[in-house]
């Protein structure tokens, strides 16, 4: 392979360079300036780098920070292309304009530093007069580009083998197999990899995306009901769920997540089931939600995140649940009882009906205050007795409920009590909502 093809665009080394395990300092004493102080030095066999810096209170820094530049030095001859923290930030974005944390991309430009660089010695040093230190730092060109050579090589077969092997195997396996392989792109920072298959001189990194997409799209994440309507006494199914099919056959390999398109619908992983199915738990499903869509995608954390970042679609799948409202009669005068009726009614989770026949369920509950108001530490607190009872039309329980409220208030006893019914309030709507 040819390296020179690839060097003109290089590879972004030296930026976060580690110091540590590099040749220790010779102190040269001062004396009359090296001529490879007073001239940049050229070399057909070596990259020569001259850096320096101006010595403060720590000898040492300026030692490390002229070396460091005599690095920098190198990394100017050699056409290596230093990527800005603008630039690298941008590789960086991903879904709602969150920004991932440079030093991942930082590492790797260290690591692959060294591994390219690693046969650079530090063949001088100078302490002027003038309070600089300086540094001259050699590299032979044959090792670079062998080292360089070898780097390209290994990765085009790694890529190669990628590409190979990953139209084999479960959805899941196929899905890391690829993303390793753009990983090994990322650490050449754009440097074009190539390579001949099926006959043809291709770029790996085109090959990648093709293969990628071509995964992403054969799998289908298939609901098994499309559309379920319950009605409000209804027990919603436990067997919601889906079946992932990847190029036709069933895969049963990719974790899914789940989401709801309301915040009130209450969703649970269930274990996958021995046939492949992916349930899906329903908690909780008020009919004040409406028409409910719920929705499958596979479950690659972090690794999803790239994905859509390099503008991957990834499959999902979906099915649309919803219930009726329940027409409830309420079979009391109680005050609270008709100010609960009143919020349910408003929040879309019943219809009340003043037909008791005609009804679906039947409704009573009160809210019985005690007298006794605490005052402890300047507080007032009330307690208060909920009661609800919930029939269903055939005088079946469906809800017995009963607790005491308790609330508080630091100006007056009154304000106390009122706060017990808020409270109860609260407390009666979610009882209520969650027999729905």
């Amino acid at each position: 392979m040819n390296s020179k093809k690839y060097m003109r665009q290089a590879f972004l080394v030296l930026a976060v360079l580690t110091l540590a395990g590099c040749s220790s300092l010779s102190m040269r004493k001062r004396g009359d300036t090296p001529a490879w102080v007073a001239g940049h030095p050229v070399s057909r066999s070596y990259f020569i780098g001259i850096g320096s810096a101006k010595i403060e209170e720590d000898l040492h820094a300026a030692q490390l920070l002229a070396r460091k530049r005599a690095l920098t030095d190198i990394a100017e001859q050699i056409q290596v292309s230093i990527v800005s923290d603008v630039q690298m930030s941008a590789q960086c974005r991903v879904t709602n304009n969150n920004t991932r944390n440079d030093n991942i991309y930082r590492e790797r430009i260290a690591a692959f530093s060294e591994a390219v660089l690693g046969g650079w010695e530090e063949s001088r040093t100078y302490h002027g007069s003038n309070g600089y230190f300086w540094s001259k730092v050699v590299l032979s060109k044959k090792k670079y580009h062998e080292q360089v050579n070898r780097e390209i090589t290994n990765a085009v077969e790694k890529l190669c083998d990628i590409i190979r092997y990953a139209r084999e195997g479960s959805a899941q396996f196929r899905i890391q197999e690829l993303y390793r392989g753009f990983t090994i792109i990322d650490d050449f920072f754009g440097t074009p990899l190539a390579a001949r298959i099926h006959g043809r001189e291709v770029l790996l990194s085109n090959e990648l995306r093709r293969a990628m997409r071509h995964l992403l799209g054969s799998i289908e994440i298939r609901p098994v009901l499309s559309e379920i309507q319950l009605t409000a006494g209804q027990p919603v199914p436990d067997t919601l769920g889906v079946y992932i099919y990847c190029e036709g056959k069933l895969d049963k390999s990719l974790p899914i997540a789940w989401s709801a398109s309301h915040s009130r619908v209450v969703l649970k992983k269930a274990p996958t089931r021995g046939d492949g199915l992916h349930p899906v738990v329903i908690g909780s499903l008020p009919p004040s939600s409406g028409q409910v869509t719920i929705t499958a995608t596979p479950d690659l954390k972090e690794l999803a995140y790239d994905l859509i970042r390099r503008k991957f679609t990834l499959p999902s799948g979906s099915f649309t649940i919803s219930r009726q409202r329940a027409s409830v009669y309420i079979n009391t005068t109680d005050p609270f009882c008709q100010l609960l009726a009143e919020t349910l009614e408003y929040r879309s989770a019943i219809t009340r009906v003043h037909d008791k026949n005609s009804a679906e369920f039947v409704l009573a509950s009160a809210l019985t205050k005690r007298g006794n108001i605490v005052l402890r530490n300047s507080i007032f607190r009330a307690d208060a007795d909920l009661a609800i009872v919930l029939l269903a039309a055939n005088g079946v329980p469906v809800l017995r409920f009963n607790e005491t409220i308790q609330a508080c208030d630091g100006i007056s006893a009154d304000r106390a009590l009122d706060n017990t019914e808020k409270l109860a309030l609260e407390v009666a709507v979610k009882q209520v909502e969650r027999v729905f």
